[in-house]
């Protein structure tokens, strides 16, 4: 069986378990850590089973970490014109994902998938304790209609849901963008403001980390 033939059948039974899961079709009994393995499994799978990424994104990468690596300007050099238009943070962890891959004969694409599979999987994690913290162990789904069963764990069931969304599994496993990332840091600022921000530089915090995204990508600015 190809490659491309793994992640297209990959990337459709899990799109089918998601829709399922929304449609109330089932609701399993899984506990936090259950989820978090099941969401780095369905991200690890194609990342690995399908290296490349989408060509043009990967072949940006590969240059922009050669520049940095050689210590030239990302912004300037006419090699990355059009390459890289983002702010200063993204690029480090381009150019540390190549020195692996020369260092250990480890696929490129890969590496650099890598980071934002990772933030993702701490998404899910940011999404049950974040509905901990708003519904407790059961919430206002806890009471289904009749025939529908019911959420044991309204926390744990929204985790699964982003665990198992084809949309950021897409982005981050089968395209190797990094969006994860900046996403990753606008959500642990809203946490930190919601459930955080009456503290001693709670605030602050908040602030550093929604900067750090908009570092990554500008996009969290807004």
């Amino acid at each position: 069986m190809s490659p491309a033939l793994v992640g297209f059948i990959w990337i459709v039974a899990i799109t089918a378990i998601y829709f399922a899961l929304d449609l109330g079709q089932f609701r399993p009994r899984l506990g936090p850590a259950t989820i978090v393995l099941l969401a780095l499994a369905a991200r690890l799978v194609p990342a690995v089973v399908l290296p490349s990424g989408a060509i043009f994104d990967m072949e940006s990468y590969r240059i922009v970490a050669d520049l940095v690596r050689t210590g030239q300007d990302v912004y300037t050099h006419p090699d990355a014109e059009g390459r890289h238009p983002y702010f200063p943070l993204q690029m480090y962890l381009m150019a540390l994902a190549r020195w692996l891959s020369l260092s250990y004969d480890v696929p490129f694409p890969l590496l650099v998938k890598l980071p934002p599979i990772m933030a993702d999987v701490a998404i899910t994690v940011l999404v049950y304790r974040a509905g901990r913290k708003l519904w407790g162990p059961a919430g206002p789904l806890a009471s289904e209609p009749v025939g529908m069963p019911p959420v044991p764990d309204l926390a744990a069931f929204a985790a699964l849901l982003y665990a198992l969304n084809p949309i950021p599994l897409y982005v981050a496993a089968y395209h190797g963008q990094f969006d994860a990332l900046p996403l990753l840091c606008a959500l642990l600022a809203w946490y930190w403001l919601r459930f955080h921000g009456a503290a001693a530089g709670g605030q602050l915090v908040a602030g550093l980390l929604l900067g750090l995204g908009v570092l990554d990508k500008t996009w969290p600015a807004v």
